[in-house]
């Protein structure tokens, strides 16, 4: 079995990538794939449209995601 596939945010870009951490896990090792789009669509269906989830660190809130369809 392979390592487990990690999620990181670029400082640079603030693009997401998905790939295997490198032994220090400050890194990818081979290649790393930017799946922002995937990632942002999934936690959209996750949540629901027109609806908030509280995510939270440690057993505290820290931050609330709202999600509004935009009527084009």
């Amino acid at each position: 079995m392979g390592s487990p596939i990690r999620l990181a945010t670029t400082a640079l870009s603030g693009r997401i990538y998905a790939g295997h951490p490198n032994k220090a896990g400050d890194g990818f090792r081979g290649e790393r794939y930017d799946v922002t789009s995937d990632v942002l669509k999934t936690v959209a269906e996750h949540i629901g449209m027109n609806r908030e989830a509280t995510v939270s660190i440690g057993g505290k809130a820290a931050y609330t995601i709202t999600i509004k369809e935009l009527v084009q």
